[in-house]
């Protein structure tokens, strides 16, 4: 089994998520140690890249929190889980691990009850319901087309679905996204991260 890129623990099999578009689904990888998700052979190199880029001075990193309460309630029909965009869905102490070997240190970090955040919760929620998940968010980015007359049945079922659900659904999105941002389990992690200090170096006598 391949080590977690934040704390070296072993990766198991988490889920397989197809991608919108069609194609083969991608399989991501869990840790049991730190809470890391990760698509399958997603070096620590390239999770250090994707959540900080080039950090030469204090800058904010934005990431769905795999230890939120959203994350928690849609298992493998969470909807930030969207691993052709995003490789890497930290917890909070596996983003203090990897910014630890980017040689960063993070300043502050918040879990706001973000547009971003209370979309993911309403989609995830709205998942329980439909047979493909993320359908809304995916087709409205012109990412999803029904292939075929059986899967455009499926598509406009749930449409209705997702129409008719919205209105409740939102009425229990909303306050389980709030309490959650509140319990520091939001869907969303904001972090301000920096270059760690270097020591100084000694001075001769």
């Amino acid at each position: 089994m391949p080590p977690c890129p934040a704390c070296d623990a072993p990766l198991y099999g988490w889920a397989q998520v197809e991608p919108p578009g069609g194609g083969s689904p991608i399989l991501l990888q869990r840790c049991e140690e730190c809470g890391l998700a990760i698509v399958a052979g997603t070096s620590a190199g390239e999770a250090i890249g994707e959540l900080f880029g080039a950090a030469h001075g204090a800058r904010e990193v934005r990431a769905p929190n795999r230890r939120s309460l959203q994350a928690a309630l849609g298992g493998r029909r969470w909807a930030a889980l969207d691993p052709e965009r995003r490789r890497v869905y930290p917890t909070p102490e596996a983003l203090q691990l990897l910014a630890a070997r980017a040689g960063l240190e993070i300043e502050a970090l918040r879990f706001p009850a973000s547009r971003q955040a209370l979309r993911w919760m309403w989609q995830t929620v709205v998942n329980s319901f439909t047979f493909r998940p993320n359908l809304a968010t995916h087709s409205l980015a012109g990412r999803a087309r029904p292939r075929g007359p059986w899967e455009g049945l499926a598509f406009a079922f749930d449409w209705i679905v997702t129409i008719l659900a919205t209105p409740l659904v939102l009425l229990i999105s909303v306050p389980l996204e709030l309490a959650g941002a509140a319990a520091s389990r939001g869907g969303e992690l904001v972090a301000v991260v920096r270059p760690r200090p270097t020591a100084p170096a000694a001075t001769r006598a």
